[in-house]
């Protein structure tokens, strides 16, 4: 076998020029292919946000058709001219059947005994229902319209479960004279 032999000088220019190229991949080719790496993933992101719009529109029609629904007046304050006299298992039942009109469930209807014992002539009813979001203004607008409602206070809402439902807390304040008052 004949032996090879490498001019010196062809192994250091081989050498040079393999780096250079390794040089070319490390300070070009590689963070360019970062950069397209990134821009992929937002273009990603943005796709899937764009995908979720498209979704949501249908809702957002659907909200901003029952925003521009004109609201009653007098839902939230109103002021009694004559004192009416109520039932409480009375105010309870309404309230129910006000909930079972509009697919709510009702959790609770709490009558507050401490606001019976001051001299202010309201009652104060905590209630808690659960259901859809659209459902929940029409409910409002009913419990509104209750002769003896006067006023709506410390409402909130809070996500109830997988399904989507909400919790609907709300305190209503209602005057008149109590049924048996002296």
């Amino acid at each position: 076998m004949a032996n090879l032999k490498f001019d010196p000088r062809f192994i250091i220019n081989l050498l040079i020029c393999s780096g250079g190229i390794a040089l070319f991949i490390l300070f070009l080719i590689w963070p360019l292919h970062i950069s397209i790496s990134r821009t992929d993933k937002e273009i990603d992101r943005v796709k899937s946000r764009i995908e979720e719009q498209k979704i949501l529109y249908p809702v957002y029609c659907d909200l901003l058709k029952i925003i521009k629904q004109k609201v009653p007046g007098g839902v939230f304050a109103k002021e009694s001219e004559k004192p009416v006299q109520y039932d409480s298992e009375d105010i309870t039942l309404l309230i129910q059947e006000i909930a079972a009109g509009n697919n709510l469930k009702v959790k609770s209807i709490i009558h507050d005994v401490g606001s019976l014992i001051d001299d202010t002539g309201y009652e104060i009813i905590d209630v808690s229902v659960t259901g859809k979001f659209k459902d929940f203004r029409n409910f409002l607008v009913g419990i509104g319209e209750m002769r003896y409602a006067n006023y709506l206070e410390e409402l909130h809402i809070e996500e109830f479960g997988d399904g989507g439902d909400l919790f609907l807390g709300f305190k209503i304040r209602v005057s008149g004279e109590k049924d048996g008052a002296v």
